[in-house]
Order: structure tokens, then C-alpha cells, then sequence
């Protein structure tokens, strides 16, 4: 370090090296801290006293701007020569700067990040001039391969970004990746190292290499990827969970960064919420290790206990061998279990006792043993236990259209069909009820039940229609949230049946198309039932709202379970096991077909060549899917699938689906094109019976269908053959293919933009887009900031609707592309440009009214400019209350700007403020700006301007060539106008007298009298009249 700065008791010093441009010095330099992440601030001021050796780094920073500002605090804060020795000075130096260190501390809990992480924090904002919001997540030692020569650095993770810093030898390479940019992200294994390949939007691709633990970054990417896309689906945004820092843990490993902590809890809670079908807010606590004993063999099993809010839940190690949940709401007690006669394999156990479900029953319980942290685990229950809840135990408030009981029960008991009543089915019925009474009774029954191998061959064999209800509300886990909100279901059919919205005008259209060869659907009893659910759905969640095929899945719901039961049975399948399904633009099932394309691929080559042959790789899952096959096959048959799906979650549809393919084979390779071979598939599935109604016969529309193969022998093949299909698998395949889906739907997006906005000749095509990639990547960024509501499913809108911006961006903007910003006063033009365009007064424009303001004022003719600069001088935009500001420099200091701001979103916020004239007079402007040649209508005419407005305009005028280097002659040339312009007004005022007999008639211009003075002036129209560079204004914004 170089002394730069010395006083009596401190110094300022700047390292070597650093700033000295191209000098070898300053190359290693940049070169050895860039490869090994060792740059310290490069100025800093220590403080010593004579009579000591040791120096105290009591400040540091990357600027020497900043150092000097330090320096100058110290010089005018700290008077020292009151002390008489040197260790009071040190001491009070010492304490000044902590004291100072410790007020400036932010209010947001310790985050725990590690000091080499904070360093790379700041770095990582430094060098990439990002927004401060964006959380780094994690940081590596990578190479990026560019060229012949891998030019080594380090990569930059963070929620938002990718970003990657390298400089070797004065060669600096920097790059900076959004997420929600990204097309595709790959990994690709090489013997000497895996290399990671990134493609984004713009068609760029960078590849990195030389990982540490290549997995565990690429794991980490796929993550922030996948948040990005998911939050491009439904407007949600990340936020870190300081809730972590309170939980309470023990032996658990560190990482770096307080993000990626909380990122890890969300993956492993979301695997936790999948393996155990819980509510989507349950958070897991913990994990430990344990045995569980088994009462039904007398046998101790070795696995996992997870821990949440809610739940305690046990998975065996072994695969599929055990699984029990256990829900905390049903805990009376939780205590020690001492072993007996020196037992060993009751060895650090504790016993739970369960609340009692009947008073002539023994309390369930069960006992875990070999935990090695028993009393910290006894603790951890104890406080999720006192955490709890209490919930009203109040009886369910129920309506009167739904007093009749028949409403409350299944329609299978109200509408039996004919097979109901046959009694060798009905022997078949009783037969599987005695199987699964007796596994209840040794294995438990509801929740809690111990989920075992013999579960899993009972459930293939399909579940009886009397246990359905029940046992799908368990397996789903739509059964938590239902206990969660009793009585939520009948609050929401109250409010549907006192609302109109377009979800229920689409609901109306499809109620009659339902299942209708069920006697149920053919009475308004089912028709009744299948609205309220569909409605109350709708209701509960207005993003979603409702889809095509959610009619045929909650009939057949409701044949089998109750109103209420159906209704969280939907509400668990579109929310919980088949995710962005049932939204606008069906983005789960779209992103499940790519997913079904690889996995034809992987496990069935040849008839993924046949299908890519006759182009059906991308239609035939679809319909299968949106519905649970249940419209595709009799849904007797398809229950059967439906009893496995709720078991066994989402990779059931894709078992069944390579199993019918499987089966098909022979077939698809004999259809010679896709007509064909839709219609052989289409038959099959139509053939597919239930061995149970062996007897009877097949029908499709009224005809009767050659049977085809039976559906305990189709899932059976599915189980069995694709057994390596799991969730896991899915899961991955889901994040590549949610990537391409997702990306695909916006660039579509954005052509439709591009393509509706081109007529109004404002910009170009090239243009629009350009505008369109910067709002797109600042409305992200606002919306992550601010957690904006996502959009209602039925609210209709345009394409250019999509992307809304905030006054604040529109200002930025504005200033940086419109000529007529280029004063002090454009604060001022664009509040009121703003509060124009704002169209429906909801405080945003959307992208077409954005254009058209940036277009009015920056890219149109000449004369309509100064139209523009006209109108924002009148009424209600120039308020009267601004007008009679005295001082013509108001704006300088912001008080005009945020007075008129104020004003206009105080209105916005109270629209009933608004009086009728103004909001006439505001019509009446935006007619004017929304009128076209091509209109049929006449265009208004703009009223006059009083002699108070002119002279505003005049301001503003004036403060349009402030910044010009040499402004004489356009100063000279506003002169001329303003004179001009007085002289008119006083004309117009004499010959309003003349004409009305009046004696004090009122000075006024109009609009062709200001536009045709101002064009006779060649140097204002050179001077306003250019159009604006949007490439290169677009490029300084996004550098600034």
C-alpha cells in the first residue's frame, strides 16, 4: 500500500497497482486477484499513534471519492487534541467507529452470511452494477469458454442473475444473464470436465467448465431457473424466509450464503410435501434418523422422521416398504419410552399417543427408538406443538339451498346404475370392503395409517366404492386442507351464487356436457352440484378460475364423494399434484408432453420414431392428462387409474400413458398417417373395461366398443414395466421442458405485441422489440420488488396488456428517449403525459399507451409535437393551482414536480374526487391524442389556451434549451414565437369583444395559431423535431 494522505494520527493509503491502467503492475495485479479472489479495497485509512506500532483499518473503501469522504468526516468529527495520552485516543477512536459501524447495521435480522461471502457480495454488485435487491446466492471458481483459450474466473449466482467476472493478463471479460432470459440450460459430461451450456432470448450461448462440483452448481441453476420460469407462470416472486433464522436446529451444516440456505429448505420441502402429500405451506423443520416399531409384524424399521408445522412423518429406507404420516393436530401426547429388560431395540425411544377418534377405541400410538438427540427432538416437538393453531371447532355454517341431506352424500347413492345392483359385482364390492376392513384393523385407518407393500397391491386392484371418498381425501392430501377450512367450501358457493363473472358464463356452457351417460348428469340434482363446486372453485381461486375438462374430473368426483369432499379434491389436483394445468394457457400440460416425449423416447424408441413419423409426439397426452384419461375411456375403467394417481401421485398418467403405447405397438406401426393412428388409439381407450363389469358390455356415443384390454391389466404393465418412472425423474425432466414451454409462450407473446402495436407507426418493429426487452426486464424487476397480484384467469386481455409499468419507470424512460424532456421541467411534462395516456386512471399504462406517449413525443412529425407540448398545458393536466406558483424555477427544487405528482395519484387513489367537468375535459384530450387518419370521425378540436397557460408554455420552452451549449439564437427564436404568439392573443381578445359586445374580453391562442408560429422557425424544428435514437437511449438506461 502507498501513503497517499498522512495527518498525526491517520493515513490514507492506496494500493499499489490498482488504477494505473495498462501498467504490468497493474495486470498481475487484476490477473492473480481475479484467479484467486483475494482483492482487498483498493484505498483505506489507518489509525497509529507515535508511540505504538500497531495500525487499526478503521475504514476502507473501493472509490476515492469515498475514502476522501471518510477522510474529511475524521478531520471535522474528531477532535483529539483534547486527550492527553495516546491510549484515550486510540480507545475513543476506536469505540467512535464501532459505535458508528453498529448504528448504520440494517433493521433485517443477522442473515449469518460468512465475512468471505459479504466481501463477494459487494464485489459481485461492483462489478456488475446490479440492483441491490439482487441476493447473491453462491459463487465459483470456473473457466469460460471463449475462443480457443478458457479464460479462468469466477461465476456469479444470485436469485435474478448469472453472472460471470474474468481478467487474465489485462483482458477483462464480463457477463450478465437474467433468468428469465434463459432457453435452455444443459450439462454435458466429458471425461476431463463436465461443462454447463447456457442459450438465452437473444440467441447467445456461453459454456462453462472446470467446476469444483459441477452437480451441485448445475443443481443450484436448474433451481434459480426454475423460480424464474415459475414466476413468469404465476407472478410470484421469490422473498427470503427469515422465519429461518428463528428455527430452532442442531448439528446442521452452514452454508455461505443465507440464501442458499433458504433456497435448500424450499427444495427440501418441496420433496418433503411431494413424498408425503401434504399442504402446500407446510416448511420442513428437520430431518433425523430413527426406527420405527411396527405393531402388525412386532418388527422395528429403520428409516426417517421429517418434522413440519403440522406433521410428523416416517419414510423407511427401503423403497416402498413404509410410509406413515402423522398429523400433530391428533398428538395428546408426546413423552420418553424407557426400554424393558434391557431390550436394546428400544434403545433412546419415545412413544406417541394419539388423541382418541372413539371413546370405546385404544388410543393409537407410536414409538420411535434409536434416536440419537432424543431430548432435542423431544424439545423440537414440544415447541411445534405449543406452535399450533387452535382452530374453531364451530359447527360448519351450511346453506339453505343445500339442507336436503341427499345433497351431502355421494350421487352413486342417489343416481345407482344398473351394475350398482347386479349381485355378482355387488359379492365382488363386499369381498375387496372385508379385505380393507382387515388391513385396517391391523394397520391402522384415516391419516396415520401405516402405508405398507400390501397397500400398494390392494390399491392396483382398485378401491371400493364405498371407501373412495375417504381414502382418495387421505392419499391426496386433500383431506389436510379440508380439516384446515371447515365450512370455507359453503362460504364460497354463498358468494358464487351472488356473483357473475365470465368463469361461470364458460361453467354454464359445460354443464350439460359432463359425463352425461350418468344418470346423475341428467338430472339437475348433479347439474346443481357439478355448478356449485366448479363455481365455489372459481371463487376460491380467481387465478385459475376455470378450465375445460375440471367439468368431467369434479363430476366424476362427485359420483363417488360428497360437495365438499369434491370440491378440496379439485382444488388438490389443480393445485397440488398437477401444478399450472388448469391456468389460461395450460402450461403444465404442455410442459407434461415434452416430459412424456422424453420419456417415450428413453423407455420406447421404436414407437417414438413412429410417432415423430406421423407427428403425433405432441398430441396424443393432451387430453389424456387435462383429464386423468377419464375422458378418453369409460370412466369406469379410467376410476381405476384415478384410485392409482391419488396414491401414487402425477407419475401414474405417465406409467398408464407408456403402457398403452406399449401395448399399441404392433398397431401404431401399421397406421400409415396420423388420422389413422389417432383412430386406433382413440378405440383402444374406448375399449378398455373394468373386470369387474366383465359381463357387461362396452359403449362409445351409443355404439358398442370391442373390449380391448382390461385397466387392472393396463397399470399393472404400467407399474411393473416403468417402475424407474419416479417422481424424481419427472420433476427433473419438468424443469428442461417448463424452460422451453414457458419461453416459447413469451416470445409468442411478444411477436403479438409487436405485431398489434406496428399499425399505430410510432416505432418499427426492431424498435418495439427493443422497447418491449427493457420494460419486460424492468416490470420483472419491479413486480419481484413490490409482489404485484397476478391477474384474475377471466379478465380479458390484450396481448400489450401483459406488461404494465409503474409512473417511475415511465419517467426514467421519458427523460431518456423524448427531446422534449431535455429540461429541468420534464418532471413536471411527465407527470401530466402520464396522467393523459393513463387511459383507465388505474396509476400504470400498459405497453400500447406506453409507446404512444414515448411516440407523441419523441417520433412523430414535428407539428404534432408541438401539438403534444400544447395539450399538456391545458386543463386538467396544467392545474390552476400549479398555475399560480409564482416562482418559474418551482421545478428545480422538485416542489411543482411533487405537488403535481401528488395531485394526480392522490385523484387516482380517490377517483371519486374527480369532478365531472375535469373528467371531460381530460376525454375530450384523449380523443384527440387516440385519434387516426384512417378514423371515420372527425377529429376534435383542442380548446383554446389563456394567457396564464401560454406563459407556462413559454417556460417550458425556454427550459428546453438550458442545457444547449450555445442557446443565443434559440433563445432569440422562443423570443420571436412568445411575441408573436402575445400579438395573436391580443387580436383574438379584440375581436372577441367586438364580436360578443363585451368590454373585457379574455386573451386566448389556439392550437393552429401556436403550431403554425412555431414552424416558421427552422431552428426550433431542428432542435425538436429529430427522432429519437431508442437503441442507443435504451442502452445508456440499462448502463446507468
Amino acid at each position: 500500500m502507498q501513503t497517499e494522505k498522512l495527518s498525526e494520527y491517520f493515513l490514507l493509503q492506496h494500493r499499489v497497482g490498482h488504477g494505473q491502467g495498462n501498467k504490468w503492475s497493474s495486470i498481475l495485479m487484476g490477473t492473480f486477484d481475479s484467479i484467486f479472489e483475494t482483492k482487498p479495497c483498493p484505498y483505506r485509512i489507518l489509525h497509529q499513534t507515535s508511540t505504538s506500532e500497531v495500525y487499526y483499518e478503521i475504514s476502507c473503501a473501493l472509490t476515492e471519492s469515498d475514502i476522501l469522504k471518510d477522510w474529511e468526516w475524521l478531520a471535522i468529527n474528531l477532535d483529539l487534541k483534547i486527550f492527553e495520552n495516546e491510549e484515550d485516543i486510540t480507545e475513543f477512536v476506536l469505540c467512535k467507529i464501532k459505535s458508528l459501524v453498529a448504528t448504520n447495521l440494517s433493521e433485517i435480522p443477522d442473515e449469518e452470511n460468512s465475512e468471505a461471502f459479504k466481501d463477494a457480495s459487494i464485489k459481485f454488485h461492483r462489478l456488475f452494477n446490479v440492483s441491490r435487491d439482487s441476493n447473491l446466492v453462491c459463487y465459483y471458481s470456473c473457466s469460460y469458454l471463449k475462443g480457443i483459450i478458457p479464460r479462468q474466473g469466477w461465476i456469479y449466482l444470485s436469485v435474478e442473475y448469472l453472472c460471470f467476472h474474468s481478467y487474465i493478463l489485462g483482458k477483462e471479460d464480463k457477463i450478465v444473464v437474467r433468468w428469465i432470459d434463459v432457453v435452455n440450460l444443459e450439462k454435458t459430461n466429458k471425461i476431463i470436465s463436465d461443462t454447463i451450456k447456457i442459450k438465452t432470448r437473444d440467441r447467445r450461448e456461453y459454456s462453462f467448465c472446470m467446476f469444483l462440483h459441477s452437480s451441485d452448481t448445475f443443481a443450484l441453476m436448474q433451481q434459480l431457473v426454475n423460480l424464474a420460469m415459475k414466476g413468469l407462470i404465476n407472478n410470484i416472486w421469490f422473498n427470503k424466509d427469515h422465519n429461518l433464522l428463528q428455527k430452532l436446529s442442531k448439528n446442521v451444516s452452514k452454508q455461505q450464503s443465507f440464501v442458499k440456505r433458504d433456497l435448500d429448505a424450499r427444495a427440501m420441502s418441496e420433496l418433503y410435501r411431494l413424498l408425503f402429500r401434504l399442504p402446500l405451506s407446510e416448511k420442513l423443520d428437520g430431518i433425523i434418523n430413527a426406527m420405527l416399531f411396527t405393531p402388525y409384524d412386532k418388527k422395528h424399521v429403520w428409516g426417517q422422521v421429517y418434522l413440519s408445522q403440522n406433521f410428523m412423518c416416517f419414510n423407511s429406507k427401503l423403497k416402498h416398504q413404509l410410509n406413515v404420516v402423522i398429523s400433530l393436530r391428533d398428538v395428546l401426547l408426546v413423552e420418553k419410552f424407557e426400554k424393558v429388560h434391557n431390550d436394546s431395540s428400544f434403545d433412546n425411544a419415545i412413544i406417541i399417543t394419539m388423541k382418541l377418534a372413539n371413546s370405546n377405541d385404544k388410543p393409537p400410538v407410536f414409538i420411535l427408538s434409536h434416536i440419537l438427540e432424543r431430548s432435542f427432538f423431544l424439545k423440537k416437538i414440544s415447541v411445534l406443538l405449543g406452535n399450533l393453531e387452535t382452530r374453531s371447532t364451530s359447527k360448519r355454517q351450511i346453506i339453505d339451498s343445500m339442507s336436503d341431506g341427499k345433497m351431502r352424500q355421494p350421487l352413486m347413492y342417489t343416481f345407482p346404475t344398473k351394475e350398482r345392483n347386479d349381485c355378482m359385482i355387488k359379492i365382488k364390492q363386499r369381498t375387496k370392503e372385508v379385505e380393507w376392513d382387515l388391513y385396517f384393523k391391523e394397520h391402522g385407518k384415516g391419516v396415520s395409517m401405516y402405508k405398507t407393500k400390501e397397500l400398494i397391491r390392494m390399491v392396483l386392484m382398485g378401491i371400493p366404492d364405498s371407501l373412495r371418498s375417504n381414502l382418495w381425501l387421505t392419499f391426496s392430501g386433500a383431506y389436510h386442507d379440508m380439516v384446515a377450512n371447515p365450512g370455507l367450501y359453503y362460504e364460497l358457493v354463498k358468494t358464487a351464487s351472488n356473483t357473475k363473472s365470465i368463469s361461470h358464463d364458460e361453467i354454464e356452457r359445460d354443464l350439460h356436457r359432463s359425463l352425461p351417460e350418468h344418470p346423475a348428469f341428467q338430472s339437475e340434482i348433479g347439474i346443481n352440484a357439478l355448478r356449485r363446486v366448479l363455481t365455489a372453485y372459481a371463487t376460491k381461486n380467481p387465478q385459475i378460475g376455470y378450465c375445460q375438462a375440471m367439468n368431467i374430473i369434479a363430476s366424476v368426483l362427485l359420483i363417488y364423494c360428497t360437495e365438499e369432499e369434491a370440491f378440496w379434491q379439485l382444488a388438490c389436483i389443480c393445485e397440488n399434484m398437477l401444478p399450472d394445468y388448469y391456468n389460461n394457457k395450460v402450461v403444465g400440460a404442455l410442459v407434461d408432453q415434452g416430459v412424456m416425449d422424453n420419456l417415450i423416447a428413453d423407455h420406447l424408441p421404436f414407437i417414438h420414431d413412429i410417432l415423430y413419423r406421423l407427428g403425433l409426439i405432441q398430441m396424443i397426452s393432451l387430453s389424456w392428462f387435462l383429464t386423468i384419461f377419464l375422458s378418453v375411456m369409460p370412466y369406469q375403467s379410467a376410476i381405476y387409474i384415478v384410485d392409482w394417481f391419488f396414491f401414487d401421485g402425477a407419475k401414474v398418467i405417465f406409467q398408464v400413458a407408456l403402457s398403452i403405447l406399449e401395448m399399441n405397438q404392433k398397431r401404431l406401426a401399421c397406421c400409415r398417417d396420423d388420422g389413422e393412428a389417432m383412430q386406433t388409439l382413440c378405440n383402444y381407450l374406448s375399449g378398455i373395461y373394468n373386470e369387474e363389469l366383465e359381463q357387461s358390455e362396452v359403449y362409445k356415443d351409443g355404439d358398442k366398443m370391442d373390449k380391448s384390454v382390461s385397466v387392472q391389466e393396463l397399470i399393472n404393465n404400467g407399474y411393473k414395466k416403468f417402475k424407474s418412472v419416479t417422481s424424481t425423474t419427472i420433476e427433473n425432466l419438468r424443469v428442461m421442458h417448463r424452460l422451453k414451454v414457458v419461453q416459447s409462450l413469451e416470445d409468442g407473446n411478444e411477436k403479438n405485441i409487436v405485431r398489434s402495436l406496428v399499425s399505430d407507426n410510432y416505432f418499427s418493429s426492431d424498435e418495439l422489440m427493443d422497447l418491449l426487452k427493457f420494460v419486460r426486464e424492468e416490470v420483472f424487476s419491479i413486480q419481484k420488488r413490490i409482489q404485484i397480484q397476478p391477474t384474475k384467469a377471466e379478465t380479458p386481455m390484450e396481448p400489450y396488456e401483459t406488461y404494465k409499468i409503474d409512473f417511475y419507470l415511465f419517467e426514467k424512460m421519458f427523460i431518456a428517449i423524448s427531446p422534449l424532456a431535455q429540461n429541468n421541467g420534464a418532471n413536471n411534462l411527465a407527470v401530466r403525459l402520464f396522467k393523459l395516456m393513463d387511459m383507465n386512471d388505474d396509476g400504470f399504462l400498459n405497453f400500447r399507451e406506453l409507446t404512444a406517449a414515448l411516440g407523441l413525443t419523441s417520433t412523430v412529425d414535428v407539428s404534432m409535437r408541438l401539438k403534444m407540448l400544447y395539450l399538456l398545458h391545458l386543463p386538467p393536466l396544467l392545474s390552476d393551482d400549479l398555475l399560480s406558483l409564482s416562482d418559474p424555477i418551482l421545478s428545480e427544487s422538485g416542489a411543482e414536480y411533487a405537488s403535481d405528482a401528488a395531485e394526480y395519484f392522490d385523484i387516482n387513489i380517490s377517483s371519486d374526487t374527480i369532478n365531472e367537468l375535469n373528467l371531460n375535459d381530460l376525454k375530450l384530450l384523449r380523443h384527440f391524442v387516440n385519434w387516426k387518419q384512417t378514423s371515420k370521425t372527425p377529429q376534435v378540436c383542442l380548446p383554446s389556451m389563456s394567457e396564464d397557460r401560454f406563459v407556462a408554455l413559454c417556460k417550458t420552452m425556454y427550459g428546453l434549451i438550458e442545457n444547449v451549449p450555445v442557446n443565443q439564437e434559440m433563445h432569440n427564436n422562443i423570443s420571436k414565437i412568445s411575441a408573436i404568439l402575445l400579438e395573436l392573443g391580443n387580436f383574438n381578445k379584440e375581436e372577441l369583444i367586438k364580436s360578443d359586445n363585451q368590454k373585457n374580453g379574455k386573451w386566448f391562442i389556439n392550437l393552429e395559431q401556436f403550431v403554425a408560429t412555431a414552424l416558421t422557425l427552422q431552428k426550433m424544428i431542428e432542435f425538436i423535431g429529430p427522432r429519437a435514437n431508442i437503441s442507443k437511449a435504451l442502452n445508456e438506461l440499462r448502463h446507468n
